[in-house]
């Protein structure tokens, strides 16, 4: 047992906790809870009437336990220089419980008047969600001496306790018309008309009114087609429609009161402090006239079955347009908000094609199916709030590129000697970064200026070199959208074989991937073997800049040398299974008996240089099962 007085480290600057250490000193207990269901009541007095009232809920609780031993500070680098910084040990309990209760009432009509046929549907829903997260700690002189004897008792000092109430709720009320008819099953129209409400939104913004309309007409149903014997079906639709979106911080439309400041008025006892009183702060910056996201959307296109149903094709041309997008912007320190406040920021235009294709046939015994889809996507922002684009770390939102492109440097490779390193000094600076570069170094490129007072209005930068490396030369490097999509499906049978190949991939993206690309330090962590390629005076290399320490030249910063191509094909599953059948299935007691062995995330092919240019965490998986009836 370490006895309770201050100890020095004694570690070096470059110590890592030792998460294995803090283990043998910590106890975590996690329970979780969750009940869900629907109960439903539906009525029929005539004919092609019906009456349905629907009840769903959802309930989850997460309820947390975690103790922690005083010697668990020996292994944490983030105690500081001396252990403990408290005295006994600590405990805390988290409760977080969600309710989640929508009803609904629907009413429906269908009929059919010859070659006529409508169905009606008029529904009512009313969605609440209520959220609350309590939390208590014993924080420091904690009297508990193992897991079996963890409280927290009212009698405690509150110096030592501590207490997080949160609780939250929002509400969803909706109302939905819609009326489809088909004539003859020839010509085909819906109509539909949804009225939502939302209490994300201040007042006189919390409805949005979101209808559409949709048209199709079967023409291999019409006699000229009848001499077309190969097509057996040929329908061609359009539609034009608007849906809503709501999610975002639940008031944010408030300055919301935080009761946890303190202030400080007269004398008091103790000089300098005076008299400390309960106070409150607006933190937020409410946006009163935050209101719905909104899609619109056109699409026109064609469904095609062929060749007695052995080929489909369907081919689609989407245009999307999406208004009034809620997300959260930076405001300046200055103005005193806690919280960023969000905003109907952009417009944004999502278009392209869809195309789907299969064919599905026979040769003897082996059946054989084969299925590919593509869609291209052309993503651009039209608009922004202000019209001035919004920069998050290295992605930027700005009209006329696509969403949350990659943003960052130029650069003209490594300086290879103190001549390049000094003719460059002589024409540009790099504002605290200028003492010490030195060969080695990247060479950055002055592409941009402040804006000038010549610029038009609005202009948030020069678009001319001005001498200066700084962040006005940071531009676009890619995109982080990818350009298409497509997958490809392939399945087989013989006999009681079966065996299914899926593949997926996405093109025309980029992102940023720093791994063995930057100057690194020349102690604390394990280095990738790329870097024994880095530029030393004896290895002039020109991708890889010097090693040396706190990078003081900015080699580090985002540029284009960190952009790669992210596009990737990825064989998704493979599975075989075998069929048995005949008199050991039922020996068994079984009608059916099928085993697989199926694989996940089995390679993936792509130019970028780590592990997965989508998730490095996807792990490849087998497994070996089997689907039994009885």
């Amino acid at each position: 047992m370490i006895d309770n007085v201050f100890r020095s480290y004694g570690y070096g600057a470059a110590t890592r906790s030792n998460f294995l250490g803090q283990a043998e000193f910590q106890d975590n207990k996690r329970d979780l809870l969750r009940n869900l269901g629907t109960v439903y009541a539906e009525l029929s007095p005539m004919k092609g009437l019906r009456f349905k009232g629907t009840f769903s809920f959802d309930y989850f609780a997460n309820y947390q336990d975690r103790y922690q031993q005083i010697e668990r500070g020996i292994f944490e680098v983030a105690r500081g220089t001396a252990y403990p910084i408290t005295t006994g040990n600590d405990y805390r309990r988290r409760i977080n419980d969600n309710v989640n209760i929508i009803k609904e009432f629907l009413i429906g009509y269908n009929n059919s008047f010859g070659k006529h046929n409508i169905d009606l549907i008029l529904n009512a829903m009313d969605q609440r969600v209520k959220w609350n997260n309590t939390q208590m700690s014993i924080d420091s002189s904690s009297p508990i001496t193992s897991w079996e004897q963890r409280r927290i008792e009212e009698g405690w000092p509150n110096t030592s306790k501590g207490l997080l109430y949160e609780r939250n709720q929002s509400g969803l009320q909706g109302y939905m018309g819609r009326l489809s008819y088909n004539f003859d099953s020839k010509y085909y129209l819906d109509a539909t008309v949804r009225r939502d409400g939302s209490s994300k939104f201040g007042p006189g913004y919390k409805w949005g009114t979101f209808p559409s309309v949709a048209a199709a007409w079967r023409i291999s149903s019409e006699k000229f087609m009848e001499s077309l014997s190969w097509m057996t079906d040929l329908k061609i639709r359009a539609g034009w429609g608007k849906t809503g979106n709501q999610e975002t911080r639940d008031y944010a439309f408030l300055s919301l009161v935080n009761m946890n400041p303190k202030a400080s008025f007269g004398t008091g006892s103790t000089p300098g402090n005076g008299i400390i009183y309960s106070a409150s702060a607006l933190g937020d910056f409410p946006i009163e006239d935050m209101s719905w996201e909104t899609v619109t959307t056109l699409n026109f296109g064609f469904d095609a079955v062929l060749f007695d149903n052995k080929m489909t094709l369907t081919a689609e041309y989407y245009d999307r347009l999406t208004e009034g997008i809620l997300q959260s912007i930076s405001i300046p320190k200055v103005i005193g908000a806690l919280t960023s406040p969000v905003l109907n920021l952009a417009e944004v235009e999502n278009s392209g094609f869809e195309f789907q294709a299969s064919y599905t046939d026979k040769a003897g015994k082996l059946g054989y199916s084969a299925s590919l889809n593509l869609t291209t996507v052309n993503n651009s922002v039209k608009s922004l709030y202000g019209g001035q684009p919004v920069t998050s770390g290295n992605l930027r939102i700005e009209q006329g590129y696509s969403m949350n492109y990659i943003y960052g440097y130029k650069t003209a490779g490594i300086f290879q000697t103190a001549e390049e390193v000094a003719a460059w000094k002589a024409k540009t600076a790099d504002a605290g970064r200028d003492a010490q570069k030195s060969p080695g170094d990247i060479i950055f490129v002055d592409i941009h200026g402040a804006p000038k007072a010549t610029d038009p209005k609005g202009t948030y930068v020069h678009k001319e070199p001005d001498g200066k490396i700084d962040a006005y030369d940071q531009t676009y490097l890619g995109k982080t959208i990818p350009g298409y999509y497509y997958g490809l499906n392939f399945n087989f049978d013989y006999s009681n074989w079966d065996l299914n190949l899926n593949f997926r991939g996405v093109g025309d993206v980029q992102r940023i991937n720093t791994d063995g690309k930057q100057s690194i330090s020349g102690f604390g962590q394990n280095f990738l073997t790329a870097y024994k390629d880095r530029w030393t005076s004896a290895n002039p290399s020109n991708s890889i800049p010097r090693a040396v320490q706190n990078d003081p030249s900015g080699n580090n910063r985002v540029a284009d040398r960190h952009v790669e191509d992210a596009g990737f094909l990825r064989f998704q599953n493979l599975q075989i299974g075998y069929n048995f059948s005949g008199s050991f299935v039922k020996k068994l007691g079984l009608n059916n008996l099928r085993c697989f062995v199926a694989g996940t995330n089995l390679f993936v092919i792509t130019p970028y240089t780590d592990l997965d240019p989508e998730d490095i965490t996807t792990p490849t998986t087998f497994s070996i099962g089997a689907n039994l009836s009885f």
